[in-house]
């Protein structure tokens, strides 16, 4: 991330850019498929948090996009993914659900 923000800013610049609907339902897209991936790693009883390393993942490199451009486009990808989430739950239900 160090790397993209010294040296390659202009990839979260080029994210501002991109249509604020087709930017939202990418990410809706991407939180669904992301919750799915959580339900089944649910399933493993895995020492690592993977689970919680997917989502803090996710969540952290939404943020550093957000800190590191001046614009607030950005901000359809986090609503994306945020009722992404809210539509597996809704359809599916909670993926901790054993």
């Amino acid at each position: 991330m160090t790397y993209i923000n010294k040296y390659q800013i202009h990839i979260f610049e080029d994210f501002a850019n991109v249509n604020t609907s087709v930017s939202f339902f990418l990410s809706l897209g991407w939180g669904i498929l992301l919750m799915f991936v959580i339900h089944i790693f649910c399933r493993s009883d895995a020492e690592i948090p993977i689970v919680e390393l997917i989502l803090s993942f996710t969540l952290a490199l939404l943020l550093f996009s957000y800190a590191t451009t001046t614009s607030s486009d950005v901000l359809s990808y986090y609503y994306g993914l945020v009722v992404g989430f809210l539509c597996y739950i809704f359809l599916f239900g909670h993926p901790y659900k054993r």
